[in-house]
């Protein structure tokens, strides 16, 4: 049985700790689905996948990214075509309208449209960033049926969360349960089959220590991959059982997730 991260950014770490989050990733056998942000970062977790059999690197264009991408490619969304099929699974994508407000909006769907009809038709497992623009996106997601949707550390409105659920999609749980009653109140009333777990390394935890003030009390705040583990304990917590049952249940709900795409990753450990 293997941990699961489904979404973490391996190549945001700088260059002289990177060698030690592969071997980490290797050593305790962490399946990690490293999302990017653009083609740059895209060929990074790809250069960085070929160091590990657990690294599964996808493509995306993060909506903060999305006018400098748009504008690389003059408009020609196509352009992106050939990543998109590179790429097994897709992400991070969506909409941002709290972070990256100033990122224009119809700049933001148009790019994010374009990806979610590839994601439709070739029934690809898609990683959705939602901050802001929950409703929106959700929206949005509706007429793409053919994606396989995964919402991304979601903190908005519960009726707009209670629609992605009633719609089947999965969800990512992460180091926010350890700081926020309104996560770990949605995790509660996840369906079992949808719940996924993620550490958004290795920007989210230390961002959450230093806006909770854990930081400043000399509250050590883990951005390594073995963060994951503490992640399945607070959804064990949540969920009234145990480490192992939750490790279990991410990492078969992410295998039965692969196995609903028509081309699954060839992930040795989730194959």
């Amino acid at each position: 049985m293997y941990a699961v991260d489904f979404h973490s950014h391996p190549d945001w770490y700088p260059e002289s700790r990177r060698a030690a989050v592969v071997n980490q990733i290797n050593e305790r056998r962490i399946v990690t689905v490293a999302a990017s942000v653009d083609a740059d970062s895209y060929r990074s977790v790809r250069a960085l996948a070929a160091l590990s059999p657990y690294i599964v690197p996808t493509f995306g264009v993060h909506p903060e990214r999305a006018a400098r991408v748009f504008a690389a490619v003059n408009g020609e969304l196509t352009a992106l075509d050939p990543f998109l099929e590179q790429s097994a699974l897709i992400g991070e994508i969506g909409l941002d309208y709290y972070w990256a407000n100033e990122v224009p909006h119809d700049v933001q769907e148009k790019v994010f449209i374009h990806i979610l009809q590839h994601c439709h038709v070739r029934k690809k497992v898609c990683v959705i960033h939602t901050k802001g623009a929950e409703r929106r996106v959700a929206d949005i997601l509706a007429d793409f049926p053919g994606a396989l949707p995964v919402i991304h550390w979601y903190s908005g409105p519960e009726r707009v969360y209670a629609d992605c659920m009633d719609r089947g999609y999965a969800a990512t749980f992460g180091c926010g349960l350890r700081y926020s009653p309104h996560e770990r109140e949605l995790l509660a009333h996840t369906p079992r089959e949808s719940i996924l777990a993620e550490t958004d390394n290795p920007v989210g935890e230390p961002w959450l220590c230093g806006q909770n003030g854990a930081a400043a009390a000399g509250i050590g705040c883990d951005d390594t991959p073995a963060l994951i583990f503490r992640v399945l304990r607070d959804i064990a917590s949540v969920l009234g059982s145990d480490e192992a049952a939750a490790t279990r249940l991410v990492y078969e709900n992410a295998r039965r997730l692969y196995a609903l795409a028509a081309r699954p990753p060839y992930c040795a450990p989730l194959e």
